[in-house]
């Protein structure tokens, strides 16, 4: 009798999207922390606030994200050209929010 696997296939697309994922996670706590740290002695809130809302936004992003890819798996589908450029620009486009509020921080430091 011949054992069938029911170990999700890793399909090289859908690790694509799980690496944008991971990058994704990345991004979000190499640009959150330390903003935290730097805006611990100012009172700042309008950073503070608009930071975590990027982290959160990133971290629930980031977190479909390598769930879509886990679900594609389980089902033996690839991820299509859309959801790979969707990830890519969620990578984009936190970087970006980040990059912006470290200069805001620093504008209003001085």
């Amino acid at each position: 009798m011949k054992s069938i696997s029911v170990a999700p296939m890793r399909l090289a697309e859908n690790r694509s999207v799980r690496l944008v994922g991971r990058v994704a996670f990345a991004v979000c706590f190499l640009g959150f922390s330390p903003l935290m740290l730097a805006n611990a002695g100012v009172t700042n809130y309008k950073v503070v606030f608009s930071a975590i809302g990027v982290f959160l936004f990133g971290l629930a992003a980031a977190t479909n994200l390598i769930g879509r890819a886990d679900s594609l798996d389980l089902r033996g589908m690839e991820a299509t050209k859309p959801l790979k450029a969707t990830g890519l620009v969620l990578v984009v486009v936190i970087s970006a929010a980040f990059i912006a509020l470290w200069l805001l921080q620093i504008q209003e430091a001085k």
